[in-house]
């Protein structure tokens, strides 16, 4: 079985697989957790390639769960991690029951009570009864938990780091798959878990395609039909073994034709063919200098580089006419889910992003050329700005509307906690574009927020806007 588009086939990378099959193993000989570090340059294939493991390892020993997008705060709270393990390893709470009335016993939280420290505290408490269900679960099962964890590289700067690594160590008999870009927050996780009590760690690095695996990609691609051998491998080459570059290649080749720099490869020198790599990288991007739907959607995706659900996406089109083929912007939207470089988000077909290495692509090829003095990017950060304002302004208003009856009504303080999270994600998110913007009056607005959230000792808000001034700058 296989998740992938036959237009973009999976070429296996039998060497990693059988090293994350080693490390597997090796969790259920020693009984005991061990850390699969997989990490590679942006366009490498990296979560193409952790994403396609369950389909490639079918070994009834192993339950593999996720993958789980660390970028997305909801997962900031544990008790949003372990919810999700849940439903996927026991829906019908057969070995979690004393953990769900441990949880369903929180206590209520009212309007004014929408802090998230509470809500870790008492988490910790149950901590040793997930501990305890999860060890039943696996006695029972026999199987090996295996979960998948991505972005790691987001973590940086964050107190979550902290809680994941322990709550990684304290696990029974479970495998954890790690995929990032190199960074420091991807070691500094590793040498936590290196710490005492140490967790055995295995470091996989994600390499580009060999020329080898780049035709075999390109042969195996139901576009590539009457393309010759020549043609098959100047494309590989040109493509550097970066499997999201040769789709995009496969992609120009199915709507353009054939590049010129297909047939132009052969008769040219080394250095000359160094300088049609890169020419022939803009022109895979050229096609999105339209003023076309699709086009500008790719652009403006490019120079937001967030997460953006439908609605967003929708309001951020706003000045632009749907396309007569689409009935509805929901039709549109699955339409753009099946793009290959458009990143869906774990658990979600509702948020998306574009895959950065494009981002990064189309920013330095394209972008940078046709918007030099940056107007085309402040007017849709201002635009951003706003947008993301006004979905903070609607998430206080819905996160406050629960204790609107004479305050006395309550709910869980978990919901509370996810809501009040997603929240300061926004307003951190919204005064970073405004500060993109419209520099001077959207820096001193980001700082009266920082010194706010200082004031009043909001932890969760402080790192949301540090991560997003780390995350987010121009491009």
């Amino acid at each position: 079985m296989t998740a992938t588009d036959p237009r973009y086939p999976y070429v296996p990378r039998d060497e990693l697989r059988h090293q994350v099959m080693d490390a597997l193993w090796q969790v259920r000989a020693a009984g005991r957790n061990q850390a699969v570090f997989v990490q590679g340059p942006g366009g490498v294939g990296k979560t193409f390639f952790i994403r396609e493991l369950p389909y490639e390892m079918t070994d009834g020993h192993f339950q593999w769960l996720g993958p789980y997008d660390l970028d997305d705060p909801e997962l900031w709270l544990l008790s949003n991690l372990q919810r999700y393990l849940i439903a996927a390893l026991d829906p019908a709470y057969t070995f979690f029951q004393p953990f769900i009335e441990h949880q369903q016993q929180r206590p209520a939280v009212r309007r004014h009570q929408l802090g998230v420290d509470a809500v870790l505290a008492y988490d910790r408490l149950g901590e040793p009864i997930f501990r305890q269900c999860y060890q039943r679960l696996v006695d029972a099962t026999q199987t090996t938990p295996v979960i998948i964890l991505d972005n790691l590289d987001a973590l940086q700067g964050l107190d979550f780091q902290d809680r994941l690594v322990r709550w990684m160590k304290q696990l029974p008999l479970t495998a954890f798959i790690l995929a990032s870009r190199p960074a420091a927050s991807a070691s500094s996780i590793e040498e936590a878990l290196r710490a005492e009590p140490a967790m055995p760690c295995v470091e996989l690095t994600v390499q580009r395609f060999s020329r080898d695996e780049s035709r075999d990609f390109v042969i195996k691609s139901t576009i590539s039909e009457g393309l010759n051998t020549e043609q098959v491998d100047a494309l590989a080459q040109l493509s550097q073994g970066y499997p999201l570059w040769i789709v995009l290649s496969l992609q120009y080749l199915s709507e353009h034709g054939l590049p010129s720099e297909l047939e132009e490869w052969w008769s040219c020198s080394p250095t000359e063919q160094e300088f049609l790599r890169d020419t022939y990288m803009r022109r895979l991007l050229v096609p999105y200098r339209g003023q076309d739907f699709w086009s500008e959607t790719i652009k403006r995706l490019a120079v937001i580089r967030t997460d953006i659900t439908r609605s967003a996406w929708q309001a951020l089109m706003a000045d632009y006419s749907l396309p007569s083929d689409y009935q509805s912007w929901e039709d549109a939207w699955h339409v753009m889910l099946t793009f290959p470089w458009i990143r869906i988000r774990s658990g979600s077909r509702n948020r998306v992003r574009l895959h950065d290495a494009v981002a990064e692509g189309m920013a330095q090829r394209l972008i940078v050329l046709d918007d030099a003095d940056k107007s085309w990017r402040r007017n849709l950060w201002k635009r951003a700005g706003q947008l993301y304002t006004d979905l903070a302004d609607q998430s206080a208003i819905a996160l406050h509307a629960h204790g609107a009856a004479n305050d006395k009504a309550s709910m869980d303080s978990a919901s509370v906690a996810t809501q009040s999270l997603q929240h300061s994600r926004l307003v951190a998110v919204a005064f970073q574009y405004r500060v993109l913007g419209d520099r001077e009056p959207g820096l001193s607005s980001f700082i009266d927020l920082y010194d706010r959230a200082k004031a009043e000792g909001d932890i969760s808000q402080i790192q949301l806007l540090w991560l997003e001034w780390w995350a987010r700058q121009p491009t």
